[in-house]
């Protein structure tokens, strides 16, 4: 593996594992309303930043698929949010955050099935490594 994939793997695994830790702190707190309000203030400020930063903000690129493909993105991605958000809050972190860590193998099948790239056995073999390392911590 590169040296820059594994930086950002290893960059987005240490993000997302704050994200857990965070939230379920936030809905131990606050109403998942309020959660879901400050998401809305902090995402796109962030995403205003990292745009300006490393010079993308503009020119848009118009291209009707990549757009709806994005929105679509964003739907799943916000939809999957709130319902991390109900399951924190009614779940230990220890359990909500193995269960809902499945998503990449759901992404393999998917990717395999409607973009044709390849299933391999190893690929597999590390789903079903998935499901049992998710049972496991979920004892």
């Amino acid at each position: 593996m590169r040296a820059e994939v594994f930086a950002l793997a290893t960059s987005t695994i240490a993000a997302w594992g704050l994200f857990g830790l965070f939230g379920k702190l936030a809905v131990e707190r606050i109403d998942q309303q309020v959660i879901v309000w400050g998401s809305l203030v902090v995402c796109p400020t962030v995403f205003l930043i990292y745009m300006v930063a490393s010079g993308q903000l503009l020119p848009i690129n118009w291209h009707a698929s990549g757009i709806s493909f994005g929105l679509l993105a964003g739907l799943a991605g916000c939809g999957g949010t709130i319902l991390f958000y109900q399951l924190l809050a009614r779940e230990p972190a220890s359990l909500a955050v193995p269960l809902t860590s499945l998503y990449p193998a759901l992404t393999v099948v998917l990717s395999a099935a409607f973009l044709h790239e390849e299933l391999a056995p190893m690929r597999i073999v590390g789903i079903i490594f998935a499901l049992a390392a998710v049972f496991l911590l979920s004892r």
